[in-house]
């Protein structure tokens, strides 16, 4: 008589993991994990300075985009008259400052002409410390109108921690073998310099150079100028930007 094998008994030829095998299995996964780990925490540092990166570059470009447009924008045509009675145009220029007449791209605020004001000075804010780069600017309307400054200008802050800035005009050549010259500054009183550059370095970063075409709006004979009320004719500022 033969009796066939329980079914929960061993084969005789089967055999099992032995201990060390195990701890050597375990070793292996944890080694493995902490490869993995140790890739993933890689690739997150790397994506959070790719993100970095593209928003300094993204703000680069919005600042540089803004200060283009509204100094392509410069005029030239209009001017306001001195106690002496002389007239001058709006646009003074230094190495640090930098005073306009143009229009406010919609995009940016509520549009129209504007005087603006671009230089540097304290950030005066508890989030922010150190030299900030402002814009500042105001509507603006014609030396005959009778509205008054209801309002202080706005500010806009374009850049925090600056290290370096500097701004460099190029004057008009006024015959044909003569050289545009880069300048430190501009106090023609009856034209616009034919570019403006600005330097800047920010948050231990220099910027690329800013380079804009001045008194692009004037190429149309002042017919895309559209006065607006509420402030004063003459520049609201004088001197140095403060706080």
């Amino acid at each position: 008589m033969t009796f066939a094998p329980m079914p929960n008994m061993p084969h005789p030829g089967a055999r099992g993991f032995t201990l060390i095998e195990v701890i050597i299995a375990l070793a292996l996964m944890s080694l493995i994990m902490m490869g993995l780990v140790s890739a993933f925490a890689t690739l997150g540092k790397t994506a959070t300075r790719l993100d970095e990166h593209a928003g300094k570059g993204g703000r680069e470009w919005l600042v540089g985009e803004l200060l283009r447009t509204t100094l392509s924008s410069a005029i030239g045509q209009i001017k306001y008259t001195l106690p002496d009675q002389s007239q001058t145009i709006y646009f003074r220029g230094s190495p640090a400052t930098v005073q306009w007449l143009g229009s406010m791209p919609a995009r940016h605020g509520v549009g129209g002409l504007h005087l603006f004001m671009l230089g540097l000075e304290p950030c005066g804010d508890r989030s922010r410390s150190g030299t900030c780069l402002a814009l500042r600017y105001t509507p603006y309307v014609r030396e005959d109108s009778s509205a008054r400054v209801t309002a202080s200008p706005q500010t806009q802050i374009l850049a925090e921690n600056v290290s370096g800035f500097r701004i460099a005009y190029q004057s008009h050549p006024t015959r044909i073998d003569e050289q545009a010259v880069w300048r430190d500054d501009w106090t023609d009183t009856a034209k616009l310099p034919a570019r403006l550059r600005i330097e800047l370095a920010a948050d231990g970063t220099p910027w690329p150079p800013m380079v804009a075409a001045l008194g692009a709006i004037d190429a149309a004979g002042g017919r895309r100028i559209q006065f607006r009320a509420g402030a004063s004719p003459s520049p609201p500022w004088t001197g140095s930007p403060q706080p």
